[in-house]
């Protein structure tokens, strides 16, 4: 029955495109002549029918795909061609016959290389095989894939307009929308990380060689960068390689971070301060690998802070340098690679290099103050991050989070926490600023830095909000500070004159969050700044969601409803 069915395709001509209708004439004979192999082959008919003809002409190719139904005929084959919309649209120079009108696009169109046969995987961790199509268009030489295309103009690739049913995650391997999701959700509510999802796939269906750890980070990357694309109308953002999307979050990353994470409030999240009190915290077990160049950082805007003297590059793939400063390291005799640092770190000078990232001294403050705090400060901070500062609403959402460097200094915290003040209160009225509330454990530093002396470099009233936002010390280190910043900055007190009930203002949201993000510490620990970052921002989303789905049904995630601390010294 093999070589009837392929005989029968070659002798229909099918590789004339002239001969196009009448083959799709017999197109009805052709499913009930064989409806043993093409009730099984699940066409994507997004393709025009000509381009649907000249995959069945490259099939006749192959007649190891018709070997397979004889093999096993309850495994479906899928056919994965390119969308139809680019190729008949998206070519500049469509040719024109001599009467002056359009000739048919799809005659424009040829295989661009072989198909790949490469495996399908859906959340019941079936496997299927299928057939991936490549057709380049002969006059502007752009060519096109499953999930891109070419653009020979640009010399970029990009994604079409509309979404594929199948994400790529290799050449060898695809996978649908609905594992990727899965993946997502299990990352967040099971707290596991893309090994443990791996293993547990693999211990449950007995599979081996499919799901292991990369092709998952993979399938989530590239399906949630595609997603946030698509969601922001980024699809001119093109990649120089066809499977490079870290690429595209150069791009991506900075269109986040210029808007809060959005957030919808409820009765219940009104209640416990949401609105009106953010806690801000640094959480040192997200880090990331950096530039171990050392430069020195200064802001225009903010001229009395004084920032870690670091590069937050992320440095090329083997090397301690980024792009930009590995040329100058080497002419500076100084060791470019891990393994020649380690021969190297005896040596007084990068010692005391890796020492120099402390940013704050005491010229930058107003008064020397009592309180000491633990920043942070490491030498091994040379080539990492000290980590990221939240900034977590009472009700537990997170509304920003910033990259710190070298140590979790006053400077950097100042600097962040202006920033998301101008974003936040730009959409209030000047008069109720005095109702916002900072909740911050080294609160005393931050408001005796010189710089929050001075007016803030941003038009009016934004350049007074300093002043007129509360600032308080959370509950739970309190403890830790001086009989005069109990006095000072008592969180009980202060929330009670704005809220009437002070207690019920929740100060240690951003501590209650990190232990429920914990857990992603080994799988962020291995990421770049770009991939970190972008992970950061889809977790804290789904963190969001599933917070403001708790609180519309009245009731607040398990993990804030922890033991109240008493505000006594």
């Amino acid at each position: 029955m093999c070589d009837e069915e392929t005989s029968f395709i070659s002798s229909n001509g099918l590789s004339n495109v002239r001969k196009a209708a009448r083959v799709l004439q017999m197109w009805p004979q052709l499913h009930s002549k064989f409806p043993a192999i093409w009730k099984k082959i699940t066409l994507h008919l997004d393709c025009d029918q000509s381009t649907l003809l000249r995959i069945a002409n490259e099939l006749k190719k192959h007649p190891d795909v018709f070997e397979m139904f004889a093999r096993n005929p309850r495994d479906p084959i899928i056919l994965l061609p390119p969308t139809s919309k680019r190729l008949l649209n998206g070519c500049r120079q469509i040719r024109k016959s001599k009467n002056g009108q359009q000739s048919d696009p799809s005659a424009l169109h040829t295989h661009h290389d072989s198909p790949d046969l490469c495996t399908v995987s859906d959340i019941e961790c079936t496997h299927t095989k299928c057939w991936r199509f490549n057709l380049r268009c002969r006059s502007c030489k752009s060519y096109y894939r499953y999930s891109t295309f070419f653009d020979s103009d640009k010399k970029k690739f990009f994604l079409y307009d509309t979404p594929r049913p199948y994400v790529e995650i290799s050449r060898e391997l695809c996978c649908t929308r609905r594992l990727c999701i899965l993946i997502t959700s299990d990352m967040y509510f099971k707290q596991c990380s893309f090994q443990a999802f791996s293993s547990s796939v693999q211990n449950a269906f007995g599979i081996s060689d499919d799901y292991n750890r990369k092709q998952l980070a993979e399938a989530f990357f590239k399906y949630h960068i595609e997603e946030y694309l698509r969601r922001l109308g980024k699809l001119s953002v093109g990649l120089t390689a066809e499977n490079d999307w870290d690429e595209a979050l150069t791009d991506l990353n900075q269109t986040l971070r210029s808007e809060l994470l959005p957030h919808d409030h409820y009765e219940i999240c009104i209640g416990r301060g949401c609105r009106d009190a953010v806690a801000m915290d640094g959480n040192w077990k997200f880090s990331h690998v950096i530039c171990s160049f050392l430069i020195k950082k200064t802001h225009s805007k903010f001229p009395l802070l004084k920032f870690p003297r670091q590069c937050t590059e992320e440095p090329l793939s083997g090397f301690l340098y980024c792009k930009a400063h590995i040329d100058i390291a080497r002419a500076e005799g100084l060791p470019v690679t891990a393994a020649a640092e380690r021969k190297a770190r005896l040596n007084d000078t990068l010692v005391a290099a890796a020492l120099e990232t402390e940013s704050d001294t005491a010229e930058i403050f107003t008064t020397t103050l009592a309180c000491r705090k633990n920043l942070g400060q490491h030498r091994y901070l040379k080539s990492r991050s000290r980590g990221w500062l939240f900034f977590v609403t009472a009700g537990g959402i997170i509304r920003m989070f910033r990259p710190l460097y070298g140590s979790e200094s006053s400077s950097q915290v100042f600097f962040h926490t202006v920033e998301y003040l101008f974003q936040e209160l730009s959409t209030r009225n000047p008069a109720d600023y005095a109702r916002f509330t900072l909740c911050y454990d080294d609160m005393c530093h931050l408001n005796a830095l010189r710089q929050a002396a001075e007016e803030l470099p941003y038009p009016a009233p934004y350049s007074t909000m300093w002043f007129k936002v509360q600032k308080v010390i959370d509950r739970f280190h309190m403890r830790n500070h001086k009989p005069e910043c109990f006095t000072k900055y008592n969180a009980d007190e202060k929330l009670a004159a704005i809220h009437g009930n002070g207690t019920s203002i929740n100060t240690e949201s951003a501590e209650q969050v990190f232990s429920q993000l914990r857990n992603f510490k080994a799988s962020l620990f291995v990421m770049g700044k770009r991939r970190q970052e972008f992970f950061l921002h889809v977790i804290s989303r789904m963190h969001n969601c599933h917070v403001e789905k708790s609180m519309a049904k009245g009731c607040l995630p398990i993990h804030f409803n922890g033991r109240r601390r008493s505000n006594t010294m």
